[in-house]
């Protein structure tokens, strides 16, 4: 009698065990010609193909060089508040010492910095910038974890907590508007009263009563504008609105006074950064960079920053008529990299004789333009 099944079996396991360890334990790779029929069902299993009851499976041998793969962390949540040990690294920063300015800028001047949103959507981390209520904006488009606004006028400090006694009080951005009519300026001082010392209060009612007016102006022209013209800001928007005041009722938005050409504040901003562990993605400048030469203080800053591969610098600058949009301003975004690169080009430059050196136009347009990094053989005036 013919043992034809048992001995085909027997082969068929022998020769399964010998393709997998002649593999290392990987399937081996399969070539398909391009004629193939990809359709057709495999052929049926007969009878005599069946294994035999002692046939024992071969285990493919473990790979060597696997290694486990770290869980993604979870993202931070911006409506929970920081955790003392963070509020305790964050007011190391204690800034400097201010003087008098003549001018004060409550409002921006800016009208387009919508154009950055795009490129900074999602970019989370921290966020610093110098100015008003624009950095509300750019903070929510880049969905920022920390906020730290920074100015070297103590009425624009003084402004931002006024507009935290608006955001607290209102769930919508429509009673945002309503509070900055001037005939709210003894509802606003007692709510100030409520959330800061009697000095702080008596600066907020100040300015809504002597600025209040001249705020609202600026808001209402922007609502005017129309959403794809400059007009989709912080109160215009109500998904930016709430991610702004989920952002400051969790307490993660923070203002400290300081000099961008004295360096002080920044580098205290940056070790705390660092401490933290949250690198800093968006770094606003306004047009502060056109008013000065780059002081050694504040290339040591930027150099201190905790920048990453995502990180990026905004800033606008008046180049002339045929680069501008709006009422006054070119729009420009830089990799953090590419900066901190040119401050380390010696020289006694502004951010001007940067960009007039070369810049990259963004959607083929003369007034929105990414700054590259320093050319190998650059040479700037001593």
């Amino acid at each position: 009698m013919k043992r034809t099944a048992p001995i085909l079996a027997l082969l068929l396991t022998l020769g399964l065990a010998f393709s997998l360890t002649a593999c290392n334990g990987k399937e081996p790779q399969r070539t398909v010609k391009p004629d193939a029929d990809m359709t057709a069902p495999p052929p049926a299993m007969t009878p005599d193909m069946a294994p035999t009851k002692d046939a024992t499976p071969v285990e493919p041998a473990p790979t060597k060089d696997a290694t486990p793969v770290a869980p993604v962390p979870a993202a931070p949540d911006p409506s929970k508040p920081l955790t003392e040990k963070q509020e305790e690294i964050l007011k190391s920063i204690t800034g400097e010492k201010l003087g008098v300015t003549k001018e004060h800028y409550y409002t921006s001047n800016e009208t387009r910095y919508d154009l950055w949103y795009p490129q900074i959507d999602n970019l989370g981390g921290a966020y610093m910038g110098v100015g008003p209520d624009q950095n509300y904006s750019l903070a929510v488009a880049a969905n920022v974890e920390l906020v730290i606004l920074m100015d070297y006028d103590v009425e624009v400090l003084a402004l931002h907590k006024m507009y935290f006694v608006l955001v607290k009080e209102c769930e919508k951005p429509q009673c945002v508007i309503d509070l900055l009519d001037r005939k709210k300026t003894d509802e606003v001082y007692e709510k100030a009263k409520a959330m800061f010392d009697e000095p702080t209060a008596r600066f907020i009612k100040a300015i809504h009563k002597g600025s209040g007016s001249h705020i609202l102006k600026n808001h209402r022209a922007r609502i005017k504008q129309g959403l794809d013209k400059g007009g989709k800001f912080w109160l215009t928007d109500d998904a930016m609105y709430t991610r702004w005041r989920t952002l400051v009722m969790a307490g993660r938005v923070k203002t400290y006074p300081g000099d961008l050409t004295k360096g002080v504040t920044m580098t205290q901003i940056a070790a705390a950064l660092k401490q933290l562990n949250i690198p800093l993605r968006v770094l606003y400048f306004s047009n502060a960079e056109e008013f000065w030469k780059y002081p050694k203080a504040f290339r040591d800053a930027i150099a201190a920053m905790p920048f990453d591969e995502k990180s990026v610098v905004l800033r606008s600058i008046t180049l002339g008529e045929e680069f501008k949009i709006g009422w006054l301003f070119h729009y420009t975004i830089q990799a953090a990299a590419d900066f901190v690169a040119w401050m380390k080009v010696p020289g006694s430059f502004s951010i001007k004789a940067i960009a007039r050196l070369k810049r990259d136009p963004i959607d083929g347009t003369k007034y929105y333009s990414r700054l590259p990094g320093p050319p190998a053989d650059v040479k700037m005036p001593q």
